[in-house]
């Protein structure tokens, strides 16, 4: 179970000058409140995201004077800008993770992406990721694979579809070239085997 997040302490460290001189506005003593707690609440959404900021919430009073509402508003708009820009960094790198994680663990019954298909009528189809994150497919051809061909292919594409690794071999030996990405089979050990040593590793 998680615990909430720790709402940072009022008790601060951060200097404060000797109240003197006329007191603070009943409208800046109110800014000066609600800030006070937007910034308790971003600092407590940061340390639940793992960053570390520097920011303080100043500690309460029932004596604010106009000076000392005036600096600490400052302050605070201050690190209210830090840590929100710190915090707008956290979740867009949070969501490139779970955009990453998603791409390499395909949901059960999607196509894996970079792999090679054939279908009952016998197409041959190989599955790309787009920037994305959505997988698209190229057919074979004679001149290699083909976007334009492949249009509106990849819904009668199903998972079970998936070449084995024999039979891409069968094919690359048909073709005299690797049926993954086209190149001419040369190395001896290629051409026995039927497929290169990367690509057998893509099937």
């Amino acid at each position: 179970m998680t615990s909430a997040p720790h709402r940072p302490s009022f008790d601060s460290h951060r200097p404060r000058p000797r109240s003197e001189g006329r007191p603070a506005s009943p409208k800046a003593e109110r800014f000066w409140a609600s800030l006070r707690e937007d910034l308790a609440d971003v600092i407590a959404e940061a340390a639940a995201l793992g960053v570390i900021t520097a920011a303080s919430v100043p500690a309460d009073t029932d004596d604010l004077s106009a000076e000392q509402a005036s600096a600490e508003i400052d302050a605070m708009l201050d690190d209210l800008r830090v840590v929100r820009a710190a915090l707008a960094e956290a979740r867009r790198a949070a969501q490139r993770t779970e955009r990453d994680a998603a791409r390499q663990v395909p949901a059960s019954g999607a196509l894996v992406p970079d792999r090679l298909y054939e279908t009952p009528d016998g197409e041959i189809y190989r599955t790309y990721l787009s920037g994305q994150g959505n997988v698209y497919v190229k057919i074979w051809t004679t001149d290699g694979w083909d976007y334009e061909g492949a249009r509106g292919a990849l819904r009668s594409i199903r998972p079970e579809h998936r070449m084995s690794v024999e039979r891409a071999k069968e094919l690359s030996l048909q073709w005299a070239q690797c049926i993954r990405c086209g190149a001419e089979l040369s190395n001896a050990v290629s051409v026995e085997r039927g497929i290169g040593p990367i690509c057998i590793t893509k099937i």
